[in-house]
């Protein structure tokens, strides 16, 4: 990005981790709260949204 900012994005899926793996991120919205709390608290991380579905966790961010 021009702005000296980078997009990033971390994801698991049904083909890349088994169902316990995604389960540790995904489930209960309170475990996508912490996974969005866990993210923001990084240095340089200033924007996160988590997308969770049943096959799917995805994390995007914007980073300095």
């Amino acid at each position: 990005m021009r702005n000296g900012k980078t997009l990033f994005l971390i994801g698991l899926s049904h083909l890349t981790a088994s169902v316990d793996r995604r389960e540790r991120f995904a489930g209960p919205s309170s475990r996508v709260r912490d996974l969005h709390k866990l993210l923001l608290g990084v240095e340089g991380v200033s924007e996160v949204l988590v997308v969770a579905t049943c096959n799917r966790v995805e994390s995007y961010g914007v980073a300095e």
